[in-house]
């Protein structure tokens, strides 16, 4: 028997994916275990499936002994208890975890019930010691968003982990996203030996620190302007253990001219404004590079967009530029998406 392991958080947005797939097997029930959800799905190819739950952190697993999987109820049926039925259809129920902090959304769309929402989560994920809501959007030079304490201790410093490492910072003071983290995953594997990698945009440098504990005879130069952003990364580094990584504070704009044609790969993960920097990307760029650019962009238009874009630059700036790869990242608002583009510059 094949399940869909996913956990809590995103249980919900995988169900509705497997029911529109017809892969859902409703002959068999739904399993829970102290960390995950196990959806019971028909027997169909491996690799459609894969390809199905792609970038979503859900995996295909052969299915354990029932006996042996915890039957407890799901987050969607304990919200339903502590709500009505127009609040439950209403209100905005995703949320994130990093590490011993869960994270809601803002207080106006959760119907006055942000309380019972985080009760409700705590229950869930144990781990959790503090429940906090957002209090607006990304916004600044730094990158950052106000929240407000909700349930808990009252803590806003997060200890995430991911991908064999750790990372701390104040989720007021920097942006920090788990929903990247197949994409740091993926860009990692990339990486060959001794390549030198550039990660604008770097935050409190979760790129940076993957790909250089992954392979520590690459080099990685990780740049941020946000200084608490910036002072986390750096301990980070020290706590990760990675001798690789070269950090350095300022404007991606104002590198300093030695990291010149630097890179065999680039990173830029700021997807608000990733296309204004394209000639700071040329310039770090060796002769042949390879770039892994992230924008949001209108879901109708995909990639088309930014991909435009890119090959104007190239026109103007006489090199070509290759699209390799493209894919949707993650939902970011209604009609709007995170894309990644990856594509290669080739210098006359």
């Amino acid at each position: 028997m094949q399940y869909v392991r996913v956990n809590e958080s995103s249980a919900e947005k995988i169900k509705r994916k497997l029911l529109r797939s017809a892969l859902f097997d409703s002959n068999r029930s739904v399993k829970h275990s102290p960390s995950y959800v196990y959806f019971p799905i028909l027997s169909i190819s491996r690799n459609r499936i894969k390809k199905l739950l792609e970038g979503s952190g859900a995996s295909l697993v052969e299915g354990k002994p029932e006996r042996t999987l915890q039957k407890r109820k799901s987050y969607s049926d304990m919200l339903k208890e502590v709500t009505t039925k127009k609040q439950y259809e209403s209100m905005s129920r995703s949320y994130d975890i990093l590490g011993n902090i869960a994270i809601i959304a803002k207080r106006d769309k959760l119907m006055g019930k942000e309380k019972e929402l985080a009760r409700v989560i705590m229950r869930i994920h144990p781990n959790v010691k503090t429940v906090v809501a957002k209090g607006g959007g990304i916004s600044g030079k730094f990158r950052t968003r106000e929240f407000s304490h909700v349930l808990g201790k009252r803590n806003f410093n997060a200890v995430y982990k991911e991908n064999g490492c750790i990372f701390g910072f104040d989720v007021r003071k920097a942006f920090f996203s788990n929903r990247l983290a197949f994409e740091r995953s993926r860009i990692t594997r990339l990486v060959k030996e001794k390549e030198k990698v550039a990660v604008l945009f770097a935050g409190v440098g979760p790129f940076a620190i993957e790909i250089a504990k992954m392979h520590p005879k690459a080099s990685v130069l990780a740049v941020e302007l946000n200084p608490h952003a910036y002072d986390m990364m750096k301990e980070n580094i020290a706590l990760n253990k990675v001798k690789n990584v070269t950090a350095v504070k300022g404007d991606v704009n104002r590198i300093p001219r030695k990291f010149y044609r630097f890179a065999d790969r680039i990173v830029v993960p700021m997807p608000t404004a990733s296309t204004a920097f394209l000639d700071s990307i040329f310039r770090i760029a060796k002769r042949t590079a390879v770039v892994h650019l992230y924008s949001f962009v209108k879901l109708e238009s995909m990639s088309s967009d930014v991909t435009k874009r890119i090959q104007e630059h190239a026109k103007k700036n006489n090199y070509r530029a290759k699209v390799l790869f493209t894919r949707k990242v993650t939902p970011y608002s209604h009609g709007d998406i995170e894309m990644v583009v990856d594509y290669r510059i080739t210098k006359k």
